[in-house]
């Protein structure tokens, strides 16, 4: 704003008004007196000049600004009112005043005193020239601060100054408001640049007028350059990468269209720089125009890691939607309800519908009616957050009607509060694994050669029937069945001549008894038959129609052809007293012992008066001496070298059981291994040779033998093995032998007939860091499928396949499939029965990987070890 418009007017007037004041007063002071003579005309002319004077003071007190008029000394000789106003200060106050009197308290614009003699009227008074107009703050008499601008003109006589008159405006509003302005337009300025949005103004011309801090940075610009220069190389980008139109620029579509433009996506790259990606809005600025093109201001947003993380979120949704659609396992992902929203192809399989059929269906729509309770309810515990997820095995109804086993993982979907929003499942089939279980558990309840019920299915169904007993009176009775001479026919004719007499036996076993008997293998040539209803004289007729059908028929045998079988049979009556199914089977045993040593092909009753005669005083002498060498030592252990066939080497040693005779001599482990598993004194015999074992790792450890030793452990034990597995845990850290020396050796068919606890003792044995090895394999079941249940290091090939296996192409085959088998499982292999050099190499061409046999050396004292380790030979 101009202070000039109406400061200059007033001085004008003022002028005027005070110079015809001076003409007068000095032609009073020089008239003659001969202008006395014109009395009435000088009268006139006063007169006139006073009403001149009047009307010029009229308009300076009428002026809004101040106007003081001072002296060539400098003293104030005359003031309008708007003066004293503004300066606060009476006529009486200023007149005789000068620019030098210190109580004006006069301050620069910037707060800082102004000496009075650079004031603008004495600066005036001593140029000759104008000065002003210029800033000065005033304290008036009441303690304010009051802001002037001042102009100040000298009033000349020739060349000399002889007044002043000064114009004063009061700027305390407008400075303030300048002020006020001015802070809003800091504040507006460092809003601006404390935005992380780029901000830019364009004119009508589209002339870049201001870019903020975060718009330069965005753009590449330095802090100080022009922007629309700097902006010459700029590539501009239009969403899907191509060179994007001046014309479609957001700014200069809003500068013509005269509407926003908003949420535009374009790219921004300096030339060789990567691409900015940013998010404009564009509005054109009206103000009230109504007619083109418009100014601009632009707003926009670094919007380039947030598409990156889109673009990795939409590249994440497509992985997992193609893990989702292309699983191997059924997926379903359903509402809290339970209704499928989305579901995979694998699961459209497994239910043999389409994936279009399958959405909006519900589990119970597709679960068999006998599980649709459980899954309910495990649902519910899954929502509740009772458990993290819920996995059951449950039966899906297959559309052709047929039912699918598939075990089902189901867990909870949570939005980004954390709350529920639906369920996501997983389907796997797992029929053929239930297949194989239903088999396992078939097989371990059965013998796999003659199909009949094994040791543990019988002791089963007769604990069943001691329990039936105790309720409702004895009845029934049980028969134990041995072969007469079983063992010589199969030493000598061989394994699979003795195959076919077991089966021959077992076939004629079930043609002669009734539906309800129980029929059972239990051993080697060892049946047992639960005859549940009956007296002792409907047993004793059973046994001998058994007795004279195996006379009488002489079955056919493949190998053999006819072949006269007879057997010895002992009979335990089930009578009063509640006897245990074990204290029964020990009974029948104890008779059947007693029809062999009888002369055999007869039956023996057992009867408590029998427990008297000799031969089963022998029995229960042997069951004393096994506790007695348990308890004073009576056992030792031999050790028999395996050879690692790629070094040459003795890599491990077999720990095998020997028992002393009263004599000293040593008697096998076949002669008391039998009544020490049917007086459960095996279990016992498991632990101590466990003891044997790891005191001898600890002591050939210390004399330097690094070789590992296995040990054999009964089924009974297997049946049982966190017992066995707390000792093995003790007698390590008791003795403190390295536990990856001690490999522990389970027979094929104690893991088979003991599935589910074998896997949990090899699993428990190996976290104990001792090693598993799976023994005589072949000779059992021979059943694959299991294997991949049992985590087993070392599978050793029964001895029958490897006698033989040089010479007969059967055998071969069956060596060379359990090695690629066990090389396939990451597993080691042994072979039993190396008995000759020329078995040796063949063995080693077919990368087997150790041998245990006469030929690499024969058992000894398992303390020899401890002389190897010293540098002795063993025997010496």
């Amino acid at each position: 704003m101009t202070p000039w418009p109406l400061g200059a007017a007033g001085i004008v007037l003022l002028v005027a008004v005070l110079v015809t004041l001076v003409g007068v007063r000095r032609g009073a002071h020089g008239r003659s007196d001969r202008v006395a003579a014109r009395d009435d005309a000088a009268r006139l002319a006063r007169e006139e000049l006073l009403a001149s004077e009047q009307r010029h003071r009229t308009i300076v007190e009428a002026l809004n600004e101040g106007v003081v008029l001072q002296q060539a000394d400098g003293q104030i000789t005359a003031c309008n009112a708007r003066a004293q106003a503004l300066l606060g200060l009476s006529v009486e106050q200023m007149l005789g005043r000068t620019s030098l009197d210190p109580r004006w308290r006069s301050v620069h614009a910037d707060g800082t005193p102004w000496p009075g003699e650079e004031h603008p009227v004495p600066r005036a008074l001593r140029t000759g020239t104008f000065v002003g107009p210029e800033t000065m703050g005033i304290h008036t008499p009441d303690g304010r601060l009051r802001w002037l601008e001042v102009s100040a003109t000298p009033i000349m006589d020739g060349d000399e100054v002889v007044e002043a008159v000064a114009s004063i405006t009061d700027i305390t509003e407008r400075r303030a408001a300048e002020s006020a302005a001015r802070a809003i337009a800091a504040r507006t300025s460092a809003t601006l640049e404390g935005l992380t949005e780029g901000v830019i103004f364009h004119d009508e011309q589209l002339v870049t007028l201001a870019i903020n801090g975060a718009g330069r940075r965005m753009l590449g610009l330095t802090a100080d350059g022009h922007a629309d220069a700097e902006l010459v190389g700029v590539e501009v980008l239009d969403a899907d990468g191509t060179s994007l139109p001046r014309a479609r620029w957001p700014a200069v579509q809003a500068h013509h269209s005269g509407t926003p433009v908003v949420a535009f996506v374009m790219g921004i790259r300096r030339e060789g720089g990567r691409v900015r990606w940013v998010e404009v809005n564009a509005s054109p600025l009206r103000e009230g125009r109504t007619a083109g093109p418009w100014p601009v201001v632009s707003s926009f947003t670094d919007i380039t890691e947030r598409l990156s993380r889109d673009r990795a979120l939409v590249e994440a949704e497509q992985r997992v939607r193609a893990t989702f659609d292309a699983a191997p396992v059924g997926m379903v992902v359903a509402r809290l309800d339970g209704t499928f929203l989305e579901v995979n192809q694998a699961l459209a399989d497994l239910l043999g519908l389409r994936v279009e059929a399958l959405v909006g269906r519900r589990f119970e729509d597709v679960t068999h009616p006998d599980d649709v309770a459980e899954h309910r309810a495990g649902e519910r515990r899954v929502l509740a957050g009772e458990v993290p997820a819920f996995r059951m095995e449950e039966r899906f109804v297959h559309a052709a009607g047929t039912v699918v086993w598939a075990q089902m993982d189901l867990t909870v979907l949570r939005d980004a509060d954390g709350v529920a929003s639906g369920t996501i499942a997983q389907i796997q089939d797992v029929s053929d694994r239930r297949r194989h279980e239903d088999q396992l558990v078939y097989l371990a309840d059965h013998d796999a050669l003659t199909g009949l019920l094994n040791r543990r299915g019988f002791q089963r169904e007769l604990e069943a029937h001691v329990a039936e007993v105790v309720r409702n009176g004895p009845s029934g009775a049980l028969l134990m069945l041995d072969v007469d001479h079983f063992k010589y026919v199969n030493d000598t004719l061989g394994h699979k001549a003795g195959d076919e007499i077991i089966v021959a036996v077992a076939d004629l076993l079930r043609s002669r008894l009734r539906r309800t008997d129980v029929v059972a293998r239990i051993g080697g040539d060892e049946f047992a038959v639960l005859l549940p209803h009956g007296t002792g004289a409907d047993a004793d007729r059973a046994a001998e129609s058994i007795l004279r059908t195996l006379r009488e028929r002489q079955p056919h045998l493949p190998t053999l052809g006819r072949l006269k079988l007879t057997a010895s049979i002992g009979v335990a009556p089930i009578v009063a007293g509640a006897l245990s199914a074990d204290e029964l089977l020990i009974n029948a045993d104890l008779a059947m012992y007693d029809a062999k040593e009888g002369g055999r092909d007869q039956i023996s009753d057992f009867e408590t008066s029998h427990a008297d005669q000799p031969r089963i005083k022998a029995r229960i002498t042997w069951m004393e001496r096994i506790s007695g060498a348990l308890e004073g030592d009576g056992f030792t252990l031999f050790a028999q070298p395996i050879q690692a066939l790629d070094t040459g080497t003795v890599a491990m040693h077999e720990l095998l059981l020997r028992m002393y005779a009263e004599d000293g001599e040593l008697i096998g482990p076949a002669t008391f291994l039998a009544v020490a598993e049917r007086f459960e004194l095996v279990q016992d015999i498991d632990r101590w040779v466990v003891d044997h074992a790891c005191q001898l790792l600890r002591d050939s450890g210390r004399a330097g033998v690094t070789s590992a030793l296995a040990i054999n452990v009964s089924a009974r034990s297997i049946n049982d093995p966190d017992r066995l597995l707390t000792h093995i845990a003790a007698a390590l850290e008791r003795t403190g032998a390295d536990p990856a020396r001690l490999i522990v050796e389970i027979t094929e068919t104690a893991a088979v007939s003991q599935i589910h606890h074998a896997r949990a003792f090899a699993r428990d044995l190996r976290r104990l860091g001792c090693r598993l090895a799976l023994d005589d394999f072949g000779a059992g079941f021979g059943a694959f499928a299991y294997l991949k249940h049992l985590p087993f290091d070392f599978l050793k090939i029964d001895g029958e396949f490897v006698t033989n296996a040089r010479h007969s192409r059967p055998d071969a085959l069956i060596v060379r499939a359990l090695r690629d088998m066990a090389h396939g499982l990451d597993q080691q292999v042994i072979a039993e029965y190396c008995a000759d050099a020329e078995t040796l190499d063949f063995l080693r061409a077919e990368g087997i990987d150790y041998a245990q046999g006469y030929h690499l050396g024969r058992p000894a004292p398992a303390s020899e070890l401890l002389l190897i380790g010293h540098g002795l030979k063993a025997g010496a």
